[in-house]
């Protein structure tokens, strides 16, 4: 489900045009998350739990999208970090270029500060599992500088959740886990935009990621373990 909904936003960035002096909204050219226009139900951060949605892997199209403005030396207009540190949006750049959209709220945009188009070419790879973002413009000799991310002001994740699995799939007697702990933390990486020995943007870029605990879904029968946190099972999503 997530490469399906990958590939599908994907698509819709590919041979886009964005004018000199112009700013891109990834949500405009995102446009509906819906079954009808063609996406499907995957993973998706909502709150402090991770849940079943239409669109789940959207955000690796679009952190992919930020990485590449970054690179490119844009100007950022706007971007969120997800709630949580997620290993496989670290893979490559490391922590803190992740970019979370969440239609209408959250947006990722960027300004084409350049005098010529910038065309956007998108390459999904579903075997290797794989997306390229490649910008096609007209070179400014732009330098642009961006420094490895530094991880500070670590928050330790708390202990281990039990709650009865409200959708009765665990079989009796049986746990099947369905978070992951991950420490919170502060992360930040500095970018630098250098042309004709002008600064055009010199910047410290600061994500900060809440503690996430582990969280298993027990069966009927099933006894957590001694001192672990039992919650009442959550509400089911209509």
């Amino acid at each position: 489900a997530r490469l399906a909904n990958i590939r599908v936003a994907a698509e819709r960035f590919h041979g886009v045009l964005v004018p000199p002096g112009k700013v891109f909204s990834f949500n405009e050219f995102l446009g509906e998350v819906s079954e009808a226009s063609g996406f499907t139900e995957g993973l998706i951060i909502v709150g402090n739990r991770t849940v079943k949605g239409i669109g789940g892997g959207v955000c690796q199209v679009s952190t992919t999208a930020y990485q590449a403005a970054l690179r490119a030396g844009f100007p950022i207009l706007e971007r969120y970090p997800h709630g949580y540190r997620v290993s496989y949006y670290e893979r490559g750049m490391g922590a803190g270029f992740d970019a979370a959209v969440f239609t209408p709220w959250a947006d990722l945009k960027f300004r084409n500060d350049t005098a010529a188009y910038l065309l956007i070419e998108t390459i999904f790879n579903q075997s290797q599992a794989t997306l390229t973002f490649r910008f096609y413009g007209t070179p400014d000799d732009r330098q642009v500088i961006i420094s490895p991310s530094t991880i500070t002001d670590v928050v330790p994740h708390g202990p281990d959740v039990y709650e009865p699995d409200p959708e009765k799939t665990v079989p009796p007697g049986r746990v099947k886990q369905v978070e992951f702990a991950v420490d919170g933390a502060t992360v930040w990486f500095t970018r630098q935009v250098i042309r004709d020995g002008q600064t055009l943007i010199d910047e410290r870029v600061v994500s900060r990621y809440v503690p996430w605990q582990n969280v298993f879904y027990y069966g009927e029968g099933f006894k957590p373990p001694e001192g672990a946190i039992v919650k009442p099972a959550p509400t089911p999503a209509p």
